[in-house]
């Protein structure tokens, strides 16, 4: 069963956060190209942004996707702590990727320089020019090269999940 392709052509925005106040560029935008508002209470103070230029992405069936995107630009620099526990120091350039999911098994092929730590709740990611480890974040737990990826997630969930059907 197939739902369509998502084309999201231009994804990106920009925040910086001090203690009282809060400047924004573009739309914040998640990791399946809905746009953001923080509802967030508690001490946050950092600098987070990203742009990608392409994102395309394909499901084919409950547990089986697929997402390609590129070039893109993110990173995070700061400590958010109250209703979002994270401390992080990461910038994450790439210059395509194409990742896929099959059930448990997740995987991607492409071109990146990773750097830097991510702590929260969910685990750590930990990467240095594309060499690293995610352990939990996104419930995720990889081994992470400058080339590609491969490890474990959790099972797809249809919930925060938005297609659009050609």
């Amino acid at each position: 069963m197939s739902e369509g392709i998502k084309f999201t052509p231009v994804d990106g925005g920009a925040q910086v956060d001090l203690l009282d106040y809060r400047a924004k560029v573009g739309a914040r935008i998640d990791s399946n190209g809905n746009c953001t508002t923080n509802a967030f209470s508690g001490f946050k103070t950092g600098v987070s942004g990203n742009m990608t230029l392409l994102k395309l992405e394909k499901k084919f069936c409950d547990d089986v996707k697929l997402t390609g995107k590129g070039p893109s630009l993110g990173g995070d620099a700061g400590v958010f702590l109250g209703t979002e526990n994270k401390i992080a120091a990461m910038v994450e350039p790439s210059l395509c990727k194409l990742e896929g999911q099959a059930g448990p098994l997740v995987g991607s092929v492409g071109l990146n320089a990773n750097t830097g730590v991510k702590v929260c709740e969910e685990g750590v990611k930990c990467a240095w020019l594309g060499f690293g480890l995610t352990m939990g974040i996104g419930g995720k737990f990889s081994i992470d090269t400058p080339f590609g990826s491969a490890g474990v997630a959790r099972k797809l969930t249809n919930s925060n999940q938005q297609t659009y059907t050609n």
